[in-house]
């Protein structure tokens, strides 16, 4: 005598990794380098400068070689901060990178809707780098204590080619996140990231022994 006994079928394995997926993977994780070496970069652009903010300080009116040096290190470093703070967003879309390698849709949509709004603000920044702007030091707390400083443009002490260095940085960017979305988007990524069918479990009969019963 037999009795019915579930066992699962073995379940079809998921598809290998198409280039696509592992391209978009990998520019995922570029987008962060990127944006470590650009966070660098202008720290250290910012640093070239200390010197010729201090001296532009002083023609404005600092009260001392001491104060506006430290005045113009508070500035570099606020540069460097910001710089890092931008880490932010490409750290997310990198770390996302190691579950679209494993091919979770749910994760493609969120790194679509990221990489998304990234092409969408590097895309005005893109634009927006043909215009000339002024970046003044207007600190002013409601006291008279940094008015000396209101009217230093440090975009007159920045390098020639600074304002190319920041176009050519929002452009590779832009292109890295759409290199991004056209590579999850494309067929073959498509079907990786499309579920596994699951088999249902089927019955499997296996020999019953009820035992002896007792009188």
């Amino acid at each position: 005598m037999s009795a019915p006994m579930y066992a699962p079928m073995p379940q079809p394995p998921k598809p290998p990794r198409p280039g696509v997926v592992s391209a978009a993977g990998f520019l995922q994780f570029g987008v962060a380098a990127f944006a470590l070496v650009t966070a660098v970069a202008t720290f250290i652009i910012g640093k070239s400068i200390t010197d010729d903010l201090t001296s532009a300080l002083m023609d404005a009116g600092a009260p001392s070689q001491s104060q506006a040096q430290d005045f113009a290190t508070v500035v570099v470093f606020t540069m460097g901060a910001v710089g890092f703070c931008g880490l932010i967003w490409p750290g997310v879309v990198a770390l996302l990178g190691i579950w679209t390698m494993k091919g979770v849709n749910g994760v493609r949509i969120t790194v679509w809707v990221l990489a998304g709004i990234a092409v969408l603000c590097d895309g005005i920044a893109v634009l927006a780098s043909g215009l000339t702007t002024s970046q003044s030091l207007n600190l002013n707390n409601g006291t008279d204590d940094y008015k000396w400083a209101q009217n230093v443009d440090i975009q007159k002490l920045m390098p020639e080619w600074y304002d190319a260095y920041g176009a050519a940085v929002n452009g590779i960017a832009l292109l890295m996140y759409v290199g991004i979305i056209v590579l999850l988007a494309l067929p073959k990524a498509n079907e990786y990231f499309r579920p596994v069918p699951k088999f249902p479990q089927q019955p499997v009969y296996l020999p019953y022994d009820p035992g002896t019963t007792k009188s």
